[in-house]
């Protein structure tokens, strides 16, 4: 049983390098997730959400089920996008606000969601809100996302978490 549990490490090591490599700067933090909407492809999409200093990640890996085999809809036919590799590219900003958004209530949570529906919003308007998931419990992902987009998050929604304007450095009193 060890054995199998140290090559589940090795490949996870070998693969977070390798995307390292492939993205030129470390990832900080991963976690499982789904995209919801908010970039040219049709969501819900189930995969790896991950960050680094200047960029956020969604990766979705090809799948195929029995039901897509039987219809003949593979990537090369112009397949869903469940059937294809999906990677979207955030790259982060000052701008950026995080919305953390509302717990899932019993409802999601019966259906299979454990993350609450987070956004990343560009208020200058030159991007469409990013709606993603992080379904993995425990994951630092969206407190280490906040940490670098700064005092931009909201801690659902319309509460801005950092100081209040009237009490921040640079405010007159």
């Amino acid at each position: 049983m060890a054995g199998c549990t140290d090559d589940i490490n090795q490949e996870r090591h070998a693969f977070w390098r390798a995307r390292e490599e492939e993205l030129g700067s470390p990832v900080r933090s991963f976690a499982l997730g789904r995209y919801l909407s908010g970039r040219e492809v049709a969501g819900p999409l189930w995969g790896l959400l991950y960050l680094t200093e200047e960029r956020f990640f969604f990766h979705h890996f090809p799948q195929q089920n029995w039901i897509s085999a039987l219809g003949g809809g593979g990537a090369g036919r112009g397949g869903s996008p469940s059937s294809q590799e999906v990677v979207i590219e955030v790259p982060l900003s000052e701008e950026l606000v995080l919305d953390r958004g509302d717990t899932p209530g019993p409802l999601a949570r019966l259906l299979g969601s454990r993350g609450n529906p987070s956004c990343l919003t560009d208020p200058t308007g030159r991007d469409r809100p990013f709606v993603f998931s992080v379904e993995q419990e425990g994951s630092s992902l969206l407190d280490d996302l906040a940490a670098t987009l700064g005092s931009g998050t909201l801690d659902g929604p319309g509460t801005l978490d950092g100081p209040a304007p009237s009490e921040g450095p640079g405010v007159p009193e």
